[in-house]
């Protein structure tokens, strides 16, 4: 302190300090969402833990900390709201907490597994007449993953010169 009038030897100076007080006023509504995705099939554990503001804003500077807990592998594992947000979400202004500020509605997201496209071929076949019936049962799978596996049938059959269609007509997995 600096006296601009008067003699400062005159007085004994105390400092007393006041209040600030801040509160979070009206909360902001905002809908904190799970991410959603699809992966074909491969035969792995998908996942996604991202979380993301899908309603409302936050205010600047405040961050998001959340994360979301689901996992598809098959199929069969589809169903809806199947990536939750874990609990504990908050959000953070640098190192301080001010998810007081927010009046948050958590959604899930969905992870869905689609079928991988697999391919059955016929093999083809070339024989020389010789008055018998000649078939070729073989066939050739692309597109299974890991141990997976199928069992083929194939109906086919010529006699006489020409061409005729080999195809396969059923299958039934094996694994």
């Amino acid at each position: 302190h600096e006296f601009t009038v008067g003699d400062a030897r005159n007085y004994n100076v105390a400092y007393v300090s006041g209040t600030l007080k801040m509160s979070y006023g009206e909360q902001i509504a905002i809908t904190i969402t799970a991410a959603s995705g699809s992966f074909t099939y491969d035969g792995k554990a998908h996942s996604n833990p991202e979380v993301s503001v899908t309603s409302g804003e936050l205010l600047d500077g405040d961050v998001l900390v959340a994360t979301a807990s689901g996992s598809v592998t098959n199929v069969s594992d589809n169903a809806k709201d199947n990536n939750t947000v874990n609990a504990g979400y908050k959000v953070m202004n640098g190192e301080t907490e001010v998810t007081g500020k927010y009046a948050i509605t958590v959604e899930a997201g969905t992870l869905t597994i689609t079928p991988k496209d697999v391919t059955i071929t016929a093999e083809d076949g070339n024989f020389t007449y010789d008055g018998e019936a000649h078939s070729n049962p073989e066939y050739r799978v692309n597109g299974l993953v890991g141990e997976d596996a199928l069992e083929a049938t194939v109906e086919g059959s010529i006699t006489y010169p020409g061409e005729t269609e080999n195809k396969v007509t059923s299958h039934e997995f094996t694994v």
